[in-house]
């Protein structure tokens, strides 16, 4: 697969939906293929990518002995974000921030939902600036749900506002 620049679309909320077992995914990086976090909500029950993001750490910290594995948050991040850029061959066009791409992005209000809120106002404990950051995106991660998205925007244009 990483000889033809073939990538992967993970969703490892349907393996856990259909009970089909995970994909080994250090394995699967350092041979150089390209995983992406997609939503198969055919054979599963989630479309949010951040509670896919979530599932893929749960999953994936739970594989059997050295395959087990912690996936820092910003891999998650880049596997939930630009990596799907990157499957599509659209890197050039959006995935990220950089300047000149299409700015597609959900615009998130910790306070529209409390336990977001109470996760993000608590968990963070960390002095150091970088590992608070990070601390603050794993929890995003782990715990946004959509009572707490307050827009959706694409191509930088707001597509979605909440419901009144």
């Amino acid at each position: 697969m990483a000889e033809t620049g073939t990538s992967i679309a993970h969703c490892p909320t349907s393996r856990l939906f259909l009970g089909s077992g995970t994909m080994p995914w250090r394995a699967t990086v350092a041979a150089g293929v390209n995983v992406s976090l997609g939503s198969d909500i055919g054979a599963g029950d989630e479309w949010l990518i951040s509670r896919v993001a979530g599932d893929c750490y749960k999953v994936h910290i739970s594989e059997e002995g050295e395959a087990g594995t912690a996936l820092h948050p910003a891999e998650l991040l880049f596997a939930a974000t630009l990596a799907g850029a990157r499957a599509l061959d659209m890197e050039h066009a959006f995935g990220n921030f950089d300047p000149g791409k299409d700015a597609d992005f959900l615009l998130i209000d910790k306070k529209l939902w409390e336990p977001l809120d109470g996760m993000l106002s608590m968990g963070i404990r960390s002095d150091d600036e970088d590992e608070a950051t990070l601390e603050e995106l794993f929890t995003l991660l782990m715990g946004l749900r959509q009572p707490a998205i307050a827009g959706v925007f694409v191509q930088g244009k707001r597509a979605v506002a909440p419901p009144l």
